[in-house]
């Protein structure tokens, strides 16, 4: 057996989640090993859509790649029967895009690359052992090499990014409580004669259930919809997919949808649990380990991002400037279960919305109407799912205006050029906080909206035109604010 290695941190499991702890870490000097038991980065498309905060930080680690392989998405549209309901559309500022999970593990691993670290393919960790000081863990090789030997590592944190059945979570005994919904969905991607628009999410709600067509950056289309019990005529469960999915397009009111081909098809459950706690010891959760709920809306790449983005800097200043500093992790805690329930509620309530059936879907009719009457779907969903969400620093009351201008604590603002101070010049905000492990001092102009960095000395800033100091967090959530 090969001598114990140690290191910093150990993430287990290399999808977005623990691709981008990893980048937040490495990029604060941080010393990572990143482990998966795939060969691989995935090569499937798995989740598509991208909020703003996610599509902003991915944009600023390759702008071209985001754009070139991407589709802005322009609105969604309600449809019920043969008629459009409501249509939310988007803005230049708000609007998400379709980047499937293959590209963005693309981005994120070109980034852990340029950083000068990598991933441990094929690995299996095992043997998680945590205490109050260290983790130690046995890996060994999945693959077919039998002269590989085993080799027990120790981190002195270890992050579990390894997935809903994350074997982290259960090491550290950390309880995974929720519920899974008794009706069975089924997800595909295939290509298809269309007449549909690519830049619109369309939600087909019937009185059988709601169907969901969106339009992949590849030229396919991803349709998910709920699965009717399977006849046992001894017909094979794929033929009998896409026999069901041909019926749903058929069924579609919207324009033309013929699957020519398919590529991939699922049957699948859904669940909706969270994990009782995100810190244990010196073991952490992040993305699906701490978190799983419905698709709806598209939510679980993006918190699963947004998990590590708020851990990163944080870890990074225990490791780097106080080992003692167990606040810091609680509130990460705090926070991120605050935003997990918020999610797990909101996807819930939309996943009771989406299955009427029979009767009870002219409620759901009737409801779109009264939101595209009063304006109101538009600020309302977007306060609940753009991913600008309040983190837990103060409550989060619905609201008809749009959260992303809102500076408030506990906002995440959104990228934005700033002036900074100190090297006399302009640069993203973002870039300007990726390698801080402590919240920034911005002062921002009431007059122009210009933002500043601020020097040690706030001598000369009660000026008339100034200003607001704003906290920013490395991960671009407001934690104060304070008018001059």
């Amino acid at each position: 057996m090969n001598q114990p290695k140690r290191v910093q941190v150990l993430i287990v499991g290399a999808g977005p989640s623990g691709l981008t702890a990893a980048i937040e870490l490495l990029r604060r000097k941080v010393n990572v090993l990143i482990v998966d038991t795939k060969p691989g980065p995935t090569e499937n498309t798995k989740a598509l859509l991208l909020w703003r905060p996610v599509l902003e930080y991915l944009s600023e680690i390759n702008p071209t790649y985001v754009r070139e392989n991407s589709i802005a998405t322009r609105a969604f549209e309600y449809w019920s029967k043969d008629r459009l309901e409501t249509r939310l559309n988007f803005t230049m500022s708000n609007h998400p895009a379709i980047l499937p999970q293959n590209s963005v593990e693309n981005i994120l691993l070109k980034e852990i690359h340029r950083l000068g670290a990598d991933v441990s393919w094929s690995t299996m960790a095992s043997n998680i052992e945590v205490s109050d000081t260290k983790a130690t863990v046995c890996l060994n090789s999945t693959a077919e090499n039998k002269n590989i030997q085993p080799r027990t590592v120790t981190a002195d944190w270890i992050i579990g990014a390894d997935g809903d059945r994350s074997l982290t979570r259960q090491s550290l005994g950390i309880p995974y409580k929720g519920k899974e919904y008794p009706q069975k969905f089924i997800v595909s991607d295939f290509s298809a004669e269309s007449t549909l628009s690519k830049d619109i999410g369309y939600y087909h709600m019937s009185g059988n259930g709601t169907t969901v067509v969106a339009a992949l950056p590849n030229g396919r289309y991803r349709l998910f919809g709920a699965l009717p019990p399977l006849s046992a005529d001894g017909a094979q469960p794929s033929q009998v997919y896409e026999d069901h999915i041909r019926s749903l397009c058929a069924e579609l009111p919207f324009g033309t949808l013929n699957p020519t081909s398919f590529h991939w098809t699922s049957a699948f459950s859904i669940h909706a649990r969270t994990a009782t706690t995100l810190v244990s010891q010196r073991g952490i959760l992040v993305g699906n380990s701490a978190h799983c709920h419905s698709p709806a809306g598209g939510q679980g790449l993006n918190a699963g991002v947004l998990d590590s983005l708020s851990l990163g800097w944080r870890l990074a200043y225990v490791i780097k400037k106080d080992p003692r500093e167990s606040e810091l992790l609680k509130s990460f805690e705090k926070e991120r279960l605050h935003t997990a329930a918020d999610i797990v509620n909101n996807t819930d309530w939309q996943m009771k919305i989406w299955g009427l059936k029979g009767a009870k879907s002219n409620l759901r009719r009737y409801m779109l109407r009264f939101l595209n009457f009063s304006n109101l779907l538009g600020p309302l969903y977007l306060n609940l799912i753009d991913g600008r969400r309040s983190t837990g620093l103060r409550r989060n009351y619905p609201s008809i205006k749009n959260s992303e201008s809102s500076w408030r604590r506990g906002n995440r603002i959104s990228n934005r050029v700033i002036w900074d101070s100190e090297s006399k010049c302009s640069v993203s905000l973002i870039t300007f906080l990726s390698d801080k492990i402590e919240p920034q001092k911005l002062a921002v102009s009431r007059k122009t909206g210009a933002i500043e960095t601020l020097n040690q000395s706030m001598d000369g800033l009660k000026t008339a035109d100034r200003r607001s100091i704003v906290v920013v967090r490395p991960d671009l959530v407001i934690s104060h604010i304070e008018d001059m």
